[in-house]
């Protein structure tokens, strides 16, 4: 990619975070293995329980009992006379696996595969996007999240995605301006809040970086990401100091 600069290592990096970070919940996930457990042992062939187990044991961190369950999800989809409605959502789940694992190019297959149950999902498109980005691809990048905020312009998701783009270009200006954005409809998101501080401390605003960082702990307090860029904006501080 062009005009990555200094700025590429910390580019990857939070390229990277934007696939692992995991929305939280304010049920534990312990509740829903319970739930959804039950539900299996009463309905075994329902789709939808396996997809929701799935999506359980990937709350836990569980990610082969979370791949099992979709893949057995999937593989009743076809034994089914009625459509299953969320497919896409099931397929999308089982790129973000692939994602984790590093597969890639399987990733991209399970998300254009989502996208032929649902074309109109700016979820799908948005990783997709992401996506391209990490295999170094920025025009279809940027061309998967147009479409995203065409059809969700409210996705917050998709603002503070294309400021991580606008970051890696050294554009830091109209990067702070995307995470605001992006705030604006999400804004207890420590994820956003983060990758804000980030864009501050790179344009040399520490002491708004800081209180990024700290407004994300706030809302996050294991926040490691968060953590790790406070402590490092504490160390550079003391130095100039």
């Amino acid at each position: 990619m062009k005009n990555m600069g200094k700025g590429r290592l910390f580019f990857w990096i939070i390229i990277t975070a934007s696939f692992l970070f995991t929305l939280y919940r304010n049920t534990a996930w312990v509740n829903s293995l319970v739930l959804w457990s039950d539900c299996l042992s009463k309905s075994p062939a329902k789709i939808r329980t396996h997809h929701l187990m799935g999506i359980a044991f990937m709350e836990k961190g569980m990610i082969d009992e979370a791949e099992a369950e979709f893949m057995t999800a999937i593989s009743k989809i076809n034994e089914q006379e009625m459509p299953y409605r969320k497919a896409d959502f099931l397929y999308f789940r089982i790129g973000q696996i692939y994602i984790r694992r590093g597969l890639y190019e399987k990733a991209e297959a399970a998300f254009k595969t989502a996208l032929t149950y649902n074309s109109i999902n700016p979820v799908v498109r948005n990783h997709l996007g992401m996506l391209y980005l990490q295999k170094e691809l920025p025009d279809k990048a940027e061309n998967e999240l147009r479409i995203a905020l065409i059809q969700e312009p409210g996705y917050a998701y998709t603002h503070n995605n294309f400021a991580i783009i606008d970051m890696g270009k050294g554009l830091f200006d109209k990067a702070i301006e995307g995470f605001k954005g992006a705030l604006l409809y999400a804004p207890d998101d420590p994820f956003i809040h983060n990758n804000l501080g980030v864009a501050y401390r790179e344009k040399g605003l520490l002491n708004e970086a800081e209180k990024e960082f700290l407004k994300a702990l706030s809302i996050k307090e294991d926040y490691q990401d968060a953590i790790d860029n406070l402590n490092m904006l504490k160390m550079s501080k003391g130095l100039k100091e």
